[in-house]
């Protein structure tokens, strides 16, 4: 049987060591809260996942943005990245199966994305175009993720803000392209990627779910 590559091998025992770094942190956060009766005992399980989800999410955010600098300016990435990250965050979408696997998936994307938003600079009805698409597919999230357990109460109230960002964000890029702002092109992107993450979620991500019923 053939061994693993030595650089493959380094990087899983790096990023074991993490996910070890990751949970002491976040059990140190939540014996914090908890000392002080912010947080009920049973919950202290699911506040230290919740914790180091987030962490996990920010450092892997952070490395994503570090690693792209070299393609484009600072500005350009926070426009892209936000966009992306205010719609996702209610929309749902695509999951890789793997932790290592979203973040390399995830900076794939934006790179892939840095690149388009450059190439769609100064053409502005083909960014109009684009943003009358991504609506379109946002509108048919979020993508209700079994693991999550919303109610139906919960999952309209989220459907009805997610509509409500969708909606300020179009309008807000709409005035950046009329406007011909040269980061237009950037959270135009932002929203295609958020939009194409719902579609993918819609067609693959519920399939592995019909498929575990």
């Amino acid at each position: 049987m053939k061994s693993s590559p030595q650089w493959y091998k380094m990087l899983t025992i790096v990023w074991m060591g993490r996910r070890v770094m990751q949970h002491k942190i976040a059990i140190k956060i939540v014996d914090f809260f908890e000392q002080r009766h912010l947080i009920e005992e049973n919950n202290k399980d699911w506040c230290v996942y919740f914790v180091e989800t987030r962490i996990l999410s920010y450092v892997a955010l952070l490395l994503i943005f570090f690693l792209v600098l070299p393609i484009a300016r600072p500005l350009e990435i926070f426009a892209l990245l936000l966009f992306v990250l205010l719609i996702r965050r209610r929309s749902g979408g695509y999951h890789c199966k793997t932790e290592l696997g979203c973040f390399f998936f995830s900076l794939f994307i934006v790179a892939c994305g840095l690149f388009l938003a450059r190439f769609l600079q100064g053409k502005y009805a083909v960014q109009l175009f684009l943003l009358f698409l991504s609506g379109c597919a946002i509108s048919t999230g979020p993508v209700n993720q079994p693991e999550l357990h919303l109610s139906r109460e919960e999952y309209l109230e989220n459907s009805h803000r997610l509509r409500a960002m969708a909606i300020l964000l179009v309008f807000v890029a709409v005035f950046m392209v009329l406007l011909q702002i040269s980061l237009a092109s950037y959270c135009v992107t932002g929203l295609l990627i958020a939009a194409a993450s719902v579609i993918a979620g819609r067609f693959i991500q519920n399939g592995r779910y019909s498929q575990c019923r």
